[in-house]
């Protein structure tokens, strides 16, 4: 239920109600701006397993590691890469790129989600990365994916980044399952309820301040 909320309240975000109306040249620069993103992701869940002593919540970081970065095969970033190309932006565009202010902000606001503190730090980082890194970059996906098929004429099957993303992030995809299974047994009673529930709601928070003003106005001369 909480996890719901946390949805609704994201795709209630005023950047949703503009997206669809975008110029492909912003939508493009947006797209772009989640590559900044993206990258820190595999640092951000590194990092987010060094204090935990939950060895459940441990395998399943390293699990979603693994298949971001598998052995002989492309890493997710490459596929990502992949997608924008079919979108007509090419490597070294992405590369060149510049953050935005609101992006720096939302990678800050990440990183303080997995700050140590001792209290309940395996059930708070364990809710924080399954909604700010799973469950909410799921819907950030399909959006992406919509916009490549309804601008570009990309159909779902030629993603190799976005799709499998928004199937495999979301509330009944594999990661999403994986996470379900470690953090059920952290939510022991009222207490660790609310722990969960604030955990939800900062998650939540550090994820909307990636859709700054900015993201109306986008300068797209990079592009």
């Amino acid at each position: 239920e909480m996890e719901e909320s946390a949805v609704g309240a994201f795709l209630k975000n005023g950047f949703w109600k503009w997206f669809r109306e975008l110029p492909d040249e912003q939508f493009l620069w947006w797209v772009i701006q989640m590559h900044h993103i993206s990258m820190h992701f595999v640092p951000w869940y590194e990092g987010a397993k060094f204090c935990l002593r939950n060895q459940a919540v441990v395998t399943v970081i390293r699990k979603i590691i693994w298949d971001e970065v598998p052995l002989g095969k492309p890493t997710h970033q490459d596929n990502r890469l992949y997608d924008l190309s079919l979108m007509g932006i090419p490597p070294d565009r992405v590369v060149a790129s510049e953050p935005a202010p609101s992006t720096l902000d939302a990678l800050r606001s990440l990183d303080l989600l997995i700050r140590y503190m001792p209290d309940d730090y395996d059930l708070r980082v364990a809710v924080s990365l399954r909604i700010a890194g799973e469950t909410l970059v799921a819907d950030q996906c399909r959006m992406v994916a919509e916009g490549m098929r309804d601008r570009f004429k990309i159909p779902f099957n030629a993603s190799r980044f976005y799709v499998p993303h928004w199937l495999h992030d979301e509330r009944s995809g594999d990661h999403g399952l994986l996470w379900e299974q470690a953090i059920r047994p952290l939510v022991k009673d009222e207490r660790t309820l609310q722990v969960a529930h604030s955990a939800v709601n900062a998650a939540l928070l550090a994820r909307i301040k990636f859709f700054g003003p900015e993201y109306f106005m986008a300068d797209t001369s990079q592009l």
